[in-house]
């Protein structure tokens, strides 16, 4: 076996990993170049949307007539948003991650990897031994989640603040007068606040109130389908369905899925359970850093069916052990496995030092590439649409679904902001918009 730390890009992958680069560079630059040309009508596309629930509420006359309107409007903003990141985002591919239980060296090791950028790349699959635990979102959109409705109000009262001290510093320069700019700059901030405000302030105060809470119901519902228990038959058939829709498009955006799932299976279903994800898997990564007979098993079956998705890792020091040990418990196994790997190439890992993990990383997410992607056919739907469960629990709701959840919490926030706006506007800004 030859142990490395470094595995670098084929010509394949680098080039696959450049059109995607060049393609997401291409996306911005078009969006800048139409933003600049194209002002007004770019405004009024990303602002009118936005604006939707809030102008149906304050210019349809009737607030019940807002509150019909509203709701749909704004889960269709959402809908939208979802389709086009939906486009954009490159599908990912499913691993199987296979390992010798209770190894916690390489449990950290395979999560921090994960959490620091595979996880954007790839969703990872494994078998639950209770020592590596699921990880939902990726971090940013948990800091999102969490500190995300701070950017648009600290946004909308810089805008305020800036306007205000503009005209605050006209109004010392120029005085009052009606040949000055004194009066002009009243009537423009008077109209900033009458015009701009008052519609946009309660488009932030509305959107603030409604993603807080619905970015922790997607992320709860995100955790509740990182783990995945397997009892029966019909269970490993909806986990098997469930990995298939997780490399579908419609489940690209790297935040719609976690990035990885434990899967929890009983005893007499583990070997069934492993080789129908590894024939669903675009790669599978098998850590040696400690043989048994069971990762021995793991082994022999993807040499004989899938040889070409196999990615060999190990904890260096481990690995080295075992590889010249000539006894102990697991002697057999190390044997068999010496005259199984003759030949592979293992990726390397000391969880020790953060350069090292660093590089892991990095060379990891390379022999993922290098495996590839196959493209598929198939658009893939929920695995909810086809009546997959698992113990009464869907594992991916239908788009109806989701509308509805996303439609009623914008009910439940259009009146509350509504009135929450309402004592801003009246008790904060009135004396601001008098003449």
């Amino acid at each position: 076996m030859n142990l490395t730390t470094t595995i670098a890009l084929d010509p394949d992958a680098a080039g696959r990993r450049r059109r995607r680069r060049l393609g997401v560079s291409l996306g911005i630059v078009t969006a800048l170049g139409i933003c600049f040309f194209f002002p007004m009508q770019a405004y009024l596309a990303f602002f009118f949307p936005l604006m939707l629930p809030t102008s149906t509420w304050m210019l349809s006359g009737s607030w019940a007539l807002g509150l019909v309107l509203g709701p749909p409007s704004a889960a269709v903003v959402l809908l939208g948003g979802y389709l086009i990141l939906m486009a954009l985002a490159p599908r990912k591919g499913v691993v199987l991650y296979l390992r010798r239980f209770r190894l916690t060296l390489a449990a950290h090791a395979m999560s921090e990897a994960i959490e620091s950028g595979i996880g954007r790349h790839y969703r990872i699959l494994t078998l639950d031994d209770a020592s590596f635990v699921p990880i939902e979102v990726p971090r940013l959109e948990r800091w999102m989640s969490r500190y995300g409705s701070l950017v648009p109000t600290l946004g909308g009262a810089a805008a305020f603040l800036a306007v205000w001290w503009a005209t605050a510093r006209v109004f010392a320069r120029y005085g009052y007068s009606l040949s000055g700019l004194g009066v002009l700059s009243g009537l423009v901030f008077s109209g900033f606040l009458v015009m701009v405000v008052q519609y946009e302030g309660f488009m932030l105060v509305f959107w603030i109130i409604l993603l807080v809470p619905a970015f922790l119901i997607h992320r709860r519902r995100v955790r509740n389908r990182s783990r995945i228990p397997i009892e029966t038959r019909n269970d490993l058939s909806a986990c098997v369905e469930y990995g298939r829709t997780l490399s579908g498009k419609l489940r690209a955006p790297a935040f719609l899925a976690p990035q990885a799932t434990v899967v929890k299976v009983v005893d007499t279903l583990w070997q069934d359970t492993v080789y129908e994800l590894a024939r669903t898997a675009d790669a599978i990564l098998i850590d040696v850093s400690a043989p048994t007979v069971h990762v021995l098993w793991e082994i022999e079956t993807a040499i004989r069916d899938f040889p070409s998705k196999i990615i060999y890792l190990g904890q260096k020091a481990l690995t080295e052990e075992w590889i010249q040990a000539k006894d102990g418990a697991d002697a057999a196994a190390g044997a068999a496995l010496r005259e199984r790997l003759e030949g592979a190439t293992m990726l390397a890992y000391e969880p020790v030092r953060r350069s090292a993990r660093r590089q892991f990383r990095r060379s990891l997410r390379n022999a993922l590439d290098n495996v590839g992607i196959p493209k598929r056919t198939r658009f893939d739907v929920p695995a909810s649409w086809k009546g997959i469960k698992v113990q009464r629990r869907t594992l991916l709701p239908a788009l109806w679904k989701v509308f509805l959840l996303y439609a009623g919490l914008a009910a439940v926030c259009l009146p509350l902001s509504a009135a929450v706006w309402a004592v801003l506007w009246h008790r904060l800004l009135a004396g601001f918009a008098a003449p």
